[in-house]
């Protein structure tokens, strides 16, 4: 008979245990203490997006998509780009100054908490004037105008993918009408 050779791993399941008990423990007694660096990370990295409300010098007040009002101070060496409405990317995205920046520009502002709580420190800016959103909306409103169409929906037909309109005005039934009066 042969004798059973001892394995290293032998009591391995038990550790195994022993060790996820004790990091349960640790993390319940010291929650605060971060576990992971790129939890770090995470909390450094901030974003904005918004309208300007205000800008000088390197600061930059904007009035963001939640309601609320954020400080921004733009850091030195960061990456100022201005894209125009509709663009996907940054490919055709131009350089901005920084006194450029007007009321009423959109922006998303990406960088880190300030030390102060209060503030975001700007590592890069991406603007859409807000003279080229004016022209992109009156674009699409035209477009809407010539080619949309308008009324009552009254049914709807999954089956079919279509629905009834009550009162529906296409461009050239709204044209005949308006020149009928």
């Amino acid at each position: 008979m042969k004798a059973k050779a001892h394995s290293p791993y032998r009591h391995s399941r038990s550790q195994a245990r022993s060790r996820v008990f004790v990091a349960i423990v640790c993390f319940w007694l010291f929650p605060g203490v971060p576990s992971l660096p790129a939890q770090d990370a995470a909390a450094a990295t901030a974003k904005a997006v918004g309208t300007v409300k205000a800008a000088s010098g390197k600061s930059i007040t904007l009035a963001a998509e939640g309601g609320n009002e954020v400080n921004i101070v733009v850091q030195d060496g960061a990456r100022l780009l201005r894209i125009e409405p509709g663009e996907k990317d940054l490919k055709n995205a131009a350089p901005l100054q920084l006194q450029d920046l007007q009321p009423g520009d959109r922006i998303l502002v990406r960088g880190a908490n300030a030390p102060d709580g209060k503030s975001l420190l700007a590592a890069s800016v991406i603007a859409m004037k807000k003279a080229d959103l004016a022209e992109k909306h009156a674009h699409d409103r035209e477009e809407w105008q010539k080619h949309g169409a308008g009324g009552l929906v009254t049914a709807i037909d999954p089956a079919k993918a279509a629905a009834v309109i009550q009162g529906i005005f296409s461009p050239v039934q709204r044209a005949a009408r308006n020149t009928a009066r």
